[in-house]
């Protein structure tokens, strides 16, 4: 599963193909349609597709047949498997089964089947089914999150959690969209409840201490930032949090020794570069502090400040 990890000034960025808005458009189309589904079927053993629905779940898996074909790590797979479950649903409840048009061939396979041996239980099949489904929800939003869909992300997030309520990454990627909202109260109660059910995830720790900063809260933020880093030494964006803290309580040269750190650990980390170059610059470092804001820049950190921070200590 992939987890979301904040930073102060930027969300860490994690391996996914940016979506064009064609494609983030046709996510939010079939966020909407699963949810409908979802809504109206408490019990996913049971489903019930209409056929409005039906005819929109074929198109939906033709276009995830087109663009994913047999590739079983892209992050929508599971969709595939859930859209096809729904299909099946719809096809089951509608056309005719084997058993009406062919009696004696369809009691000659249950016979075979029966003796190859015990099949799952309907409780298994359904545990089955709403797991599949909150992986397809959870999915959907990381890569919505991805598209900068803030809202509709929580959307996806909020139901995968109430279809698997024990279900961490879920808790703790909504906790850092609610985050970027602005929702810190809620965002800690979700990076809170992540700890509860897995408390060896390192990133809810730093993600906790990056509202702990935003809230003033220093002491807390550093110790959720010492936490996330016993847990993950090789933890970047830890590093490069926490020396954001100690650069807000004064502490400059044991922000950089972060910085360094964390671009050891990540070269390509621009928040480390430019975060590295804020604390150079305030202890009077600034031909080093300069070299850091062009790395950040070079590395395609399009962000104003960058810019106008580089240009300060040439002015002093």
């Amino acid at each position: 599963m992939s987890l979301k990890s904040t930073q102060p000034s930027t969300q860490e960025s994690v391996d996914v193909a940016p979506c064009p808005d064609s494609t983030t458009q046709w996510l939010i189309g079939l966020l909407n349609l699963l949810v409908g589904i979802v809504n109206r079927n408490e019990d996913l053993s049971l489903l019930t597709v209409t056929e409005t629905e039906y005819q929109q779940l074929l198109a939906v898996l033709e276009d995830l047949i087109y663009g994913i074909g047999e590739d079983e790590d892209h992050p929508l797979s599971e969709t595939m498997a859930l859209v096809g479950m729904l299909i099946k649903a719809y096809e089951d409840a509608h056309f005719p089964k084997l058993a009406d048009l062919y009696p004696e061939l369809a009691k000659k396979i249950k016979v075979e089947l029966a003796s190859e041996g015990p099949n799952c239980s309907a409780s298994t099949l359904e545990q089955t089914e709403t797991d599949l489904a909150a992986t397809v929800f959870f999915s959907v939003g990381f890569i919505l999150s991805e598209a900068g869909k803030v809202e509709e992300t929580i959307c996806a997030y909020d139901l995968a959690l109430r279809l698997k309520s024990d279900y961490a990454e879920a808790y703790n990627n909504r906790g850092a969209s609610k985050k970027a909202l602005g929702l810190y109260k809620e965002a800690v109660a979700d990076f809170d409840k992540t700890i509860h059910l897995n408390p060896n995830l390192a990133e809810p720790y730093t993600n906790r201490g990056t509202v702990m900063l935003e809230l003033g809260q220093y002491k807390k933020a550093i110790a959720d930032h010492d936490k996330a880093i016993a847990l993950k030494p090789d933890y970047a964006g830890a590093y490069s949090n926490r020396g954001i803290v100690k650069s807000e309580i004064g502490k400059h040269k044991e922000a950089v020794a972060d910085h360094d750190k964390a671009i050891e650990l990540d070269p390509d980390n621009t928040d480390a570069y430019y975060n590295r170059g804020n604390a150079k610059s305030r202890i009077g470092q600034l031909e080093a502090a300069i070299k850091d804001y062009d790395k950040a820049i070079s590395g395609k950190k399009n962000d104003a400040e960058v810019y106008v921070n580089r240009e300060l200590p040439r002015l002093i």
